[in-house]
C-alpha cells in the first residue's frame, strides 16, 4: 500500500527548514537578501565575501551567530531539493554548466540566491514584510557593532 503522507511531509527537506528549523531558516534568509543585496550593499558584501560556497560545507560565515555555521552548512547543502538533488548539488550544476559554456562566474544576487530561494521555498518579496526587515536590519547593526569592536571592515 502506497504511504500517504501529509501535505508538508511530502515537501522536499529543504523547503521543510522553516518549520523543522526556524532559526536556520532565518539564517538563510538573511544569506540570499544579503545575496541579493550584493552589488548595492557594501555590508553585504563584505559578509558575502567572507563565505565559502555552499556546496563544500565549510563555513558559510564562521564569525556570527547568524550566518550558518560550519555543521549547518554541511547539513544545509545536502538537504534534498524538489528535483532530488542536495542544494550544494544544484549549486555545482549552475558552476558546472556555465563553465561548459565558457560563461561568466556565477553571480550571487543573479544566480545563486534564486536556486537557494527557490530550495528552500522562500517566498518572492520575502525581504518587503515589515518581521524581516526588522529583523535584518538587527542582524545589519549588530554586524557594525563587531566591525567597530574588531576595528576592520571585512
Amino acid at each position: 500500500m502506497a504511504k500517504l503522507c501529509t501535505l508538508k511531509s511530502c515537501l522536499p527537506e529543504a523547503a521543510r527548514l522553516k518549520d523543522e528549523r526556524p532559526e536556520l531558516f532565518r539564517n538563510v534568509l538573511f544569506l540570499i537578501e544579503d545575496m541579493r543585496a550584493y552589488d548595492s550593499n557594501e555590508q553585504a558584501q563584505a559578509r558575502v565575501n567572507h563565505t565559502s560556497p555552499l556546496q563544500d560545507g565549510t563555513p558559510l560565515f564562521f564569525n556570527d551567530n547568524y550566518f550558518p555555521s560550519p555543521e549547518d552548512a554541511s547539513y544545509l547543502s545536502k538537504l534534498k531539493t524538489k528535483d532530488g538533488k542536495g542544494v550544494g548539488e544544484a549549486i555545482k550544476a549552475l558552476e558546472h554548466g556555465k563553465a561548459a559554456k565558457g560563461s561568466k562566474p556565477s553571480c550571487t544576487s543573479h544566480d545563486i540566491a534564486p536556486i537557494l530561494q527557490e530550495a528552500f521555498d522562500v517566498p518572492h518579496r520575502f525581504q518587503e514584510s515589515r518581521s524581516f526587515k526588522d529583523a535584518y536590519k538587527t542582524f545589519d547593526k549588530e554586524w557594525r557593532k563587531k566591525q567597530k569592536k574588531w576595528g576592520t571592515v571585512l
